[in-house]
């Protein structure tokens, strides 16, 4: 994605494939939404449709244009964050076989009750051994899933954006493997 899209005028809906015949319609937009900025954010691959469902206008802004808005407006860049932030939950909330059980309003609920924090490069997420502290969305960037230290360092997973971490110590009750 090296762009975003401002819906001007109409209506759309955002599909994801599934395994099944259907797509998943995760949201439906009318005139004012943006969309695509998390495909630009993330500097990866689109992760879903968007589909116009009526006769619509959309307006694109490339990256270039972006950078300038932002140079110009710094706010500009911590408030399309903070959105794509919210989308990200939203969706994952949504799509993710962990939240299956909830109803609707159950995970918009649990929505709120998620904190943002930010991670530097090598550091410790969660320790192995110790009990779980909470359940992890990862936002932006990429964790790795270590078992062991020094020469019997493994590493067992690497996670991206929109996956979880942390549930296993959390429904078992007992230290992270």
């Amino acid at each position: 994605g090296q762009s975003f899209f401002i819906l001007s005028s109409g209506e759309a809906r955002v599909e994801k494939k599934t395994a099944g015949p259907e797509p998943m319609v995760l949201a439906r937009f009318s005139e004012g939404a943006f969309f695509g900025e998390m495909a630009l954010l993330q500097e990866g691959p689109r992760t879903a449709s968007v589909i116009a469902e009526t006769e619509a206008q959309v307006f694109e802004l490339d990256r270039a244009l972006l950078d300038d808005l932002v140079a110009q407006y710094p706010s500009v860049s911590k408030a399309l964050r903070n959105f794509y932030q919210q989308r990200l939950l939203t969706t994952a909330l949504a799509t993710h076989p962990f939240f299956d059980p909830f109803t609707v309003a159950e995970r918009e609920r649990l929505a709120t009750q998620f904190k943002g924090r930010a991670f530097s490069s090598g550091e410790v997420l969660i320790p192995e051994g110790k009990k779980g502290t909470g359940l992890f969305m990862l936002l932006t960037g990429r964790l790795e899933v270590v078992q062991g230290s020094g020469a019997a360092r493994q590493v067992v997973a690497s996670l991206g954006p929109g996956q979880l971490v942390g549930e296993m110590s959390l429904l078992d009750e007992r230290p992270t493997s």
